[in-house]
């Protein structure tokens, strides 16, 4: 007698399908979710570090609402060890705006401590005081990312690279810099916070060459 009816494999793929897609559909919903919030970090603190410590702390009222996504984002105590170390290294840059230095290199051991991410890269960069050591360190993550324009970090890199050659006063290579990072594929935030340094760089960039 032939025997008939539905192959195991089938069966046991009709029973999985439905545990697996709520989880898998869960997931999704927390990726989302994560990705909104580090975003939305970005293009709160992202025009505070463009201003400068001292003009950002007279922004009370923006410098309260960054601080209090990134304490609202910490709470998140289910998310991924990499978002993790993202909100650390996001908070770091904040205190560093408010001045609390130590509270900032703490913060970076600990992000380092859940995942190399490209914020805690820039942390370290920026808790940095001698420029030319920040664009030494700036240069040799570009080293890595070579001519990738879609390699993590890439846009950030060079804006930091600019911002050390705008302190040093290589305002030529400063301009350069900044429009390769606006060129990248960086959200919007970026252009709009630092158009003003690029075109201050662009300015004395001719001042330089005849000084």
């Amino acid at each position: 007698m032939k025997k008939s009816g539905i192959p195991l494999q089938a069966l046991c793929f009709a029973f999985l399908v439905p545990l697996i897609l709520p989880a898998g559909c869960a997931s999704l919903r927390m990726n989302s979710k994560s990705g909104k919030a580090l975003s939305k970090l970005e293009e709160l603190i992202v025009p505070l570090e463009a201003m400068g410590g001292t003009t950002a702390r007279q922004n009370e009222t923006q410098m309260r609402q960054a601080r209090d996504a990134v304490t609202q984002d910490e709470k998140n105590v289910n998310a991924s060890a990499e978002y993790r170390a993202k909100i650390a290294a996001w908070s770091g840059r904040l205190s560093i705006l408010e001045g609390k230095y130590s509270q900032a290199r703490d913060l970076y051991r600990q992000s380092l401590t859940l995942g190399d991410t490209v914020p805690a890269t820039i942390l370290g960069i920026r808790l940095e005081g001698d420029p030319e050591r920040r664009l030494e360190l700036a240069g040799r993550e570009l080293l890595l990312a070579g001519s990738n324009i879609s390699a993590p970090g890439y846009g950030e890199m060079y804006i930091e690279k600019a911002r050390a050659l705008l302190d040093l006063k290589r305002y030529a290579e400063a301009a350069d810099a900044f429009d390769t990072a606006f060129a990248s594929r960086l959200p919007p935030v970026y252009r709009s916070s630092y158009q003003n340094d690029r075109d201050r760089a662009g300015e004395l960039r001719g001042a330089a060459v005849f000084r």
